[in-house]
């Protein structure tokens, strides 16, 4: 009797099983759509976090953000024959250049070099490629117009300046692919930045004892790793909720003091007046300078370092574009005069037998010196560019072996030839008194 008190769902009304039916097809719709919308979620996070991730690492090249390439051997560098137009920060025009087939700014360049030829290899970061300037405006350029040579000779100079590129990454591009260049003279222009940089990528650096042998770009050892990693820990999202969970638990603090060389806003912290303890990170960015003035003495080129001032370091109204300082974990309208930087160069360099040339007494004593340098970007104007070419052209001539011809004749311990360079060798220092070699600047002699 009981039993048959149980109603049969057979025997139900057709009607209310449909509509049995079209409740449970709606949930399942409904699930399937928030299943969807939460997968379609989690995708575009992902997405936006590898656009978000790539634009980031994109500012190792602010010239354009597909200038440059990761590589095994040297970090990141240029990509060959690209052509890249920026907009000039300042003036809002655009800016064209471009790469020859070695991955180096300006003209294809000869390999070998052909007889009669006297090359000056310029190293350096955004400051040495220069991105938002013209390339006949640019230091390297007007280097090349101001020395003045036989006309028997031929000169070249060669900008090979890459972004965030400090003397380690100088040096590993020295001996893994610049060498066959031949250069008779190498520059290392030194940018007050290069002590975060080189300490920065220093964490990827092969090294044989204490000198640098190679450094593969993270992105290339992750590459090559990945199928080691569950997939769950190659999502950006998974990485970034571990890192929030992190900071929220207390495990991980994240980096705010601008005093920090790890922090974005650290790179030049230890030129502030009350400057940080870096003189590890300083002693290891000076000791890969002598080994690359080592290399170049074994290679039969002359070597010299020359600094690149800061716009703080010169005025106080030089680069005061909006968020240009805060960048750089700055105060607006502040001169620094702490001469921390420029004594350390100098005295390393006097000790390891480097030429060293800083031309920052001529920025100072300038007229208007704020306008040798960009109001939006802490690099130099075409002025300053003007500025720094002249300053190493008369140090060149002065203390370089070299094919200078002043005044008319070509001076006799300028001759240059292959036994000039046959005794490899520590050159004497010889340091640059910039202020008295540099004529004074005017509006009317430099553009800005």
């Amino acid at each position: 009797r009981k039993l048959s008190t149980i109603p049969d769902p057979l025997a139900q009304d057709p009607m209310e099983r449909s509509r049995m039916v079209s409740s449970r097809l709606a949930f399942l719709k409904h699930l399937i759509l928030a299943i969807g919308s939460l997968g379609l979620c989690v995708c575009g996070t992902e997405l936006a976090l590898h656009v978000y991730q790539s634009w980031a690492e994109c500012a190792v090249c602010r010239a354009d953000k597909s200038a440059c390439s990761p590589s095994w051997t040297v970090h990141h560098a240029l990509k060959p024959e690209v052509h890249v137009t920026v907009v000039d920060p300042d003036l809002g025009t655009e800016v064209r250049w471009g790469t020859n087939s070695l991955g180096l700014r300006g003209p294809e360049i000869e390999v070998p070099k052909s007889p009669g030829t006297y090359r000056i290899l310029c190293l350096g970061d955004d400051s040495t490629l220069a991105p938002e300037t013209n390339q006949d405006e640019t230091f390297c350029a007007r280097l090349k117009e101001l020395l003045p040579t036989n006309s028997s000779v031929t000169l070249e100079v060669i900008n090979a300046g890459c972004p965030q590129t400090g003397p380690l990454l100088g040096f590993l591009s020295l001996r893994h692919r610049l060498f066959a260049l031949a250069p008779d003279l190498v520059v290392f222009n030194f940018d007050m930045s290069n002590v975060a940089e080189d300490h920065r990528c220093r964490r990827s650096v092969r090294m044989n004892g204490n000198e640098p042998l190679y450094c593969p770009h993270p992105d290339l050892e992750r590459q090559r790793t990945a199928s080691e990693v569950f997939w769950v820990e190659r999502l950006l999202l998974w990485q970034h909720a571990k890192r929030g969970v992190g900071h929220l638990l207390g495990a991980e603090d994240p980096t705010e003091d601008v005093r920090d060389i790890d922090a974005p806003q650290g790179a030049y912290a230890w030129q502030r007046d009350d400057a940080p303890d870096w003189s590890v990170y300083i002693d290891q960015t000076l000791e890969v300078l002598g080994q690359m003035a080592s290399a170049c003495h074994r290679a039969n080129s002359e070597f010299v370092v020359a600094v690149i001032p800061s716009p703080w370091q010169i005025s106080a109204d030089a680069s005061n574009g909006a968020g240009v300082r805060e960048r750089a974990g700055l105060q607006e309208r502040v001169l620094y005069k702490s001469r921390l930087p420029f004594d350390s160069l100098s005295a390393y360099c006097e000790k390891a037998n480097i030429l060293y040339c800083e031309p920052s007494p001529a920025f100072s004593g300038a007229e208007h010196p704020e306008r040798l340098f960009r109001e939006n970007v802490a690099r130099f104007s075409a002025s300053g560019h003007e500025l720094y070419a002249r300053v190493l052209e008369r140090f060149l001539v002065a203390n370089v072996v070299g094919p200078w011809r002043v005044n008319g004749t070509l001076r006799p311990e300028g001759r240059f030839s292959e036994r000039d360079f046959s005794q490899p060798g520590p050159s004497p220092v010889r340091h640059a008194d910039a202020r008295s070699d540099a004529e004074p600047v005017s509006p009317a002699q430099f553009r800005r």
